[in-house]
């Protein structure tokens, strides 16, 4: 379904290294993957980028909670406590509409681009999971 929107927005004849793309991750377990593909998108000019914080509507930190579901990829990590077993680990936390207004606003197409394009803005998708806070982070 994302190549769907992707080819959507931006065509099917895309050059990859003409998007910039912001992963916010709030599960540390997932950092050392997450950079493995940072670091392997940019050795082919693709400009991928890891924020190591929540999505949230206020700067700071959040309580989360492993769950010892390692085995489901922690698909349970969370802001509540489902296990008496579970851990928790402080997160800090960045106010999406202040990050949305400082980085993503202000920002134009770049003078070079690799491919072919009709737009003459920069086309922004956001595709958002974070457990049911979609409508108080927006």
């Amino acid at each position: 379904k994302i190549h769907e929107i992707f080819d959507q927005h931006f065509g099917s004849q895309r050059d990859n290294r003409d998007l910039c793309v912001f992963e916010v991750e709030a599960n540390p377990v997932h950092y050392p993957r997450i950079q493995a593909n940072v670091d392997a998108y940019a050795k082919m000019g693709w400009r991928y980028h890891l924020i190591k914080a929540a999505a949230s509507d206020y700067d700071g930190s959040l309580l989360f909670w492993h769950n010892q579901d390692e085995e489901s990829q922690e698909w349970g990590f969370s802001a509540k406590k489902l296990r008496e077993e579970s851990v928790e680990v402080q997160i800090p936390t960045i106010r999406w509409s202040t990050w949305v207004l400082n980085e993503i606003v202000p920002r134009v197409l770049p003078s070079q681009l690799h491919g072919n394009y009709t737009k003459e803005k920069p086309v922004v998708v956001m595709k958002m999971d974070i457990e049911g806070s979609e409508y108080l982070v927006l």
